[in-house]
């Protein structure tokens, strides 16, 4: 049990990396959160520091999320820990470094969406989903240029795809992990985007393209 602990508290704390915010200290000396939309993620920094800077951070989140758990189940792959398998412990983990992401303790509890975190994790775990879902959000954001409802649309992509490409055995020992994964992240992804729907709805949701300071934001 004390394994699993403190491999879930280091996932935490992995996710709890501020990147967005890091950057945009070292690079205008300033706090994201009080520009922008507040959010530490790479769509609001791309919106105050320019877009070259989106990329930088959004792998940096990715980077965040798929490397302890590829590590889990390509490096360190413990047969069964607490009845789990590895590629549970991994999810586990996986769940634990978005929340840091989402909740870090290092900005109180202050994060981002989740969205490239969650993508770095469900790559590991579901890669052909996960593939899926950045299909849909290039299809998606490339016409309507909304990050917010690129992000949301991929989301529901790959909780369906999971189920689909798992089918009956969505459930079973072998695809449980990943599937959970891609439920719960995708269910994440759309809560935490639940005001950039309402915007997108009435219309006032920025899209991609200028630097500005908005009132809104997505990953």
């Amino acid at each position: 049990m004390l394994t699993l602990v403190l491999l879930l508290l280091a996932g935490y704390l992995i996710g709890s990396i501020p990147f967005g915010y890091v950057l945009v200290r070292l690079v205008r000396g300033v706090d994201i959160r009080q520009h922008g939309s507040g959010n530490i993620g790479a769509t609001n920094v791309g919106r105050v520091l320019g877009w070259k800077w989106f990329p930088v951070v959004f792998l940096l989140d990715l980077v965040k999320g798929l490397v302890p758990v590829g590590m889990l189940l390509y490096v360190w792959t413990p047969a069964t820990l607490e009845g789990l398998t590895s590629a549970d412990v991994a999810a586990l983990v996986g769940m634990a470094v978005i929340l840091g992401h989402l909740f870090p303790a290092y900005l109180g509890l202050r994060g981002g969406k989740g969205v490239a975190t969650g993508a770095g994790v469900v790559a590991v775990l579901a890669p052909w989903p996960a593939a899926v879902a950045v299909g849909v959000w290039l299809g998606t954001f490339l016409p309507f240029r909304y990050v917010s409802l690129a992000s949301i649309i991929a989301a529901v992509g790959l909780a369906v795809a999971q189920l689909i490409w798992a089918g009956q055995a969505a459930f079973a020992p072998s695809e449980r992990a990943a599937t959970a994964m891609c439920l719960a992240a995708a269910t994440l992804v759309i809560v935490r985007h639940r005001t950039n729907m309402s915007r997108l709805l009435a219309g006032t949701e920025p899209r991609v393209g200028r630097r500005t300071n908005p009132a809104s934001e997505s990953a």
